[in-house]
Parts: structure tokens; C-alpha cells; sequence
């Protein structure tokens, strides 16, 4: 077994290997030169955030106040605990990716808990630079492969140089022709889709169809999409429930007098809000009705939601849109119908998903003799 050195960066500790022509094998150790961005900013938003919280709950005694704050804090230490979260995931988390002629591999551990990746990969496979997220109005990249079935990504942590040796690495091993690695259009991408009838609806999707009457169609999906984003925003809001409920209750049982007792009940209910998110981000839907007079869109949970309505003749054009450039399957996207002078939207989750919500969309709208324009925002934006 070889490592590979070729334009390697110097204080890197990465480890490329080659056990034969077959098999690439990179070992990316926790850490890494964007780590320490991260977490300088997580830090300090939670310094902040915590520090101004404590003035304000031991410091204030207008009553008013405090309570009109909680909503505020709530958010900004969600906020600051969401960004903790990123910056211990990317501080530990090690990284280990094997690259085949037929398959792709990608294995995370996190303090002992692994979480493995494989891909289908072909000819066609490549690295590229994509966005990650963004950082003082500047775009930090990760390696993304993309598979047939799904797209493996890493790496955000690494310095600049790290990835595009690795970009060169991995292009260089699969074949494909080298140069300056491919990033990621901030502006993202609109996507095509086919026309699906609800008989043609898979039984693993995440769209509920239903034909309460012959020419209407009702579509439901989950508000949250089933994605890591989320399940990290579920973790935070529990923790941020959990701070709020114990301070109520250590209020509640460490100080006497009707003002305190007042405070402390108040934390207790601040402590129900976080609970009211997560409740709405794992149950609540998004649904669509179409028939001959309306078209209709509602988001809500049961009987407590928003709608809004339009006439469905002035329906002019569905939209698939996504944020990044070359979508995976496990890439966010939402699906819009241009209703007269409105955008209502369809769908907010997998690609997948609003892929399907978009196709059912498209197929009633022909059934009711509704034409769509096929016209992409380019080329309206230059006419």
C-alpha cells in the first residue's frame, strides 16, 4: 500500500492511499483550518446571547419585560446552540471515503458513532467544489461526489488547498480531465420534471394523494423535509426547552414571593415553545387542493394553519427549485406555482419529493385543460 504525494499540501494530515488500480482510499483525521472560524463565531454569539440573557433574568424587574424577551431568546439561543452543534461536528468528526470503479463509500464517526454512505458510481462520477454554507458574505465549499443513486459529500472543514488537491486526487483516479475544480452556482438551479399521474406514485414516497371528488386533487406532505438539518434543529430546540423548564423550576423552588413565583411560571411555559416547534417541524403538513375554481395551499398543523387561495385558471407556470447548482437526491428543493401575480408554494423538502409534488401538480393541471408555460427564469428575465 502506497500514499499518495502528488501536489500534496505540506501541513496537511490527510492520507490518500492506493491499495491497487482499483481503490482509493482517503482518511480525512477530526478538525481542520475552517473549524476554528466556526467555532470562534458559535463562541461568541453564545457569549452574547447567554451573557445578555443572565442581565436580563437576575438584573431586570420589570415583569413586561421579561416576558416579552423569553420569544427572543428563545430564538437567538437556538441560534447560537444550533451553531455549537456545527462547530463539535465538524471538530470531531473523522472522515473516511473509498472511491471504487463501482461503488463509493463514505464512513463518519462522531465520538464513537458511525454513520456509513455507499453509492452506485459510473463513468460519468466526478469531485467538484460545492457550497456549504456561507461566512461573512463568502462561500465555504465542501468535496462533493456525485453517484448515480445519491451524491457522497465532505471535507468542510479543510483549507482551500486540501480540497482542491483532493478534487485533483479523486478526478486524476476516476479518469476525468483536470483544471481549475468545478464550484457550485451560489444562485442554485431550477430543475426539470416529467407529468405523474397518482397511480404512478411510489409506495415509499412522502406524498399523500388523495381524489375526494371526480376533477379535485389534494396533495399533502411534511412541512420539514427528512433531512440531518432538521433532526440537528430537533436536537437544539429540545436542549433550549430543557434550559427554560429547569430555570423556572430552580426559580420556582429557590426563591419565595409572588413576583418570583410569576417568573418561574413563565420560564415553564417558555419551556413549551421549543416543544410547539418540534411538534410542528415532525407533524405538521403542507396541503394542496386543485380543482376546477381554486387553487389552494395551506401549512398548518390540524385545525391551525395559513391558507391562501387563487383562481386555478391563472395558473401560469410550475417551478422546481433548488439552492445548489447540480441537485442530489438528498439536496432541499421547493416546488412553486405562479399563480396570476402570486407564488404559492407546492412543497418544501427532498428533491424527490417536490419532484413528485411538481409531476401530480402538472398532470391534474392537464386533466383540467390548464396549459403551463414550459419557459425557464432566463429566458423570461431577457425578454
Amino acid at each position: 500500500m502506497t500514499q499518495s504525494d502528488s501536489q500534496k499540501p505540506t501541513d496537511t494530515r490527510i492520507r490518500v492511499f492506493k491499495p491497487d488500480s482499483d481503490r482509493l482510499v482517503i482518511s480525512i483525521p477530526a478538525g481542520g483550518p475552517k473549524t476554528k472560524s466556526l467555532g470562534i463565531m458559535a463562541l461568541v454569539w453564545n457569549l452574547f446571547v447567554v451573557g445578555s440573557t443572565v442581565v436580563l433574568l437576575v438584573g431586570s424587574l420589570e415583569m413586561s419585560l421579561l416576558l416579552l424577551a423569553i420569544p427572543f431568546l428563545t430564538l437567538f439561543l437556538a441560534v447560537g446552540w444550533y451553531l455549537a452543534g456545527s462547530w463539535i461536528s465538524m471538530r470531531f468528526t473523522r472522515s473516511d471515503v473509498l472511491i471504487s470503479r463501482q461503488k463509493l463509500g463514505l464512513k463518519k464517526v462522531l465520538f464513537g458513532f458511525k454513520r456509513m454512505e455507499i453509492a452506485a458510481c459510473d463513468p460519468s462520477t466526478e469531485a467538484r467544489l460545492v457550497e456549504s454554507y456561507s461566512q461573512d458574505d463568502e462561500a465555504v465549499f465542501r468535496v462533493r461526489l456525485n453517484g448515480i443513486d445519491r451524491s457522497l459529500a465532505f471535507g468542510t472543514a479543510l483549507s482551500r488547498e486540501e480540497k482542491n488537491w483532493l478534487v485533483d486526487e479523486i478526478n486524476s483516479f476516476l479518469g476525468m480531465p483536470g483544471g481549475e475544480p468545478i464550484k457550485s452556482n451560489t444562485k442554485g438551479s431550477e430543475l426539470t420534471f416529467n407529468s405523474l399521474s397518482p397511480d404512478d406514485l411510489s409506495e415509499e414516497s412522502f406524498v399523500y394523494v388523495d381524489e375526494p371528488h371526480p376533477g379535485e386533487l389534494v396533495l399533502e406532505t411534511p412541512v420539514a423535509p427528512h433531512h440531518p438539518l432538521v433532526v440537528g434543529l430537533v436536537v437544539v430546540l429540545i436542549l433550549v426547552g430543557l434550559f427554560w423548564g429547569s430555570l423556572g423550576l430552580w426559580r420556582l423552588w429557590a426563591f419565595a414571593g409572588l413576583v418570583n413565583n410569576i417568573v418561574g411560571w413563565a420560564f415553564v411555559v417558555a419551556a413549551f415553545l421549543p416543544v410547539c416547534g418540534i411538534v410542528v417541524l415532525l407533524s405538521g403538513r403542507t396541503r394542496v387542493t386543485i380543482n376546477e375554481r381554486e387553487f389552494v395551499t395551506r401549512v398548518g398543523l390540524g385545525p391551525v394553519g395559513y391558507s391562501v387561495r387563487r383562481p386555478s385558471r391563472t395558473a401560469e407556470r410550475i417551478r422546481l427549485e433548488s439552492t445548489v447548482e447540480d441537485p442530489s437526491n438528498g439536496s432541499i428543493a421547493t416546488t412553486v406555482v405562479q399563480v396570476g401575480s402570486s407564488k404559492m408554494l407546492a412543497a418544501w423538502g427532498l428533491v424527490p419529493t417536490c419532484e413528485e409534488v411538481a409531476g401530480l401538480i402538472r398532470h391534474h393541471f392537464d386533466a383540467l385543460g390548464i396549459e403551463t408555460t414550459e419557459q425557464s427564469v432566463n429566458e423570461l428575465e431577457t425578454k
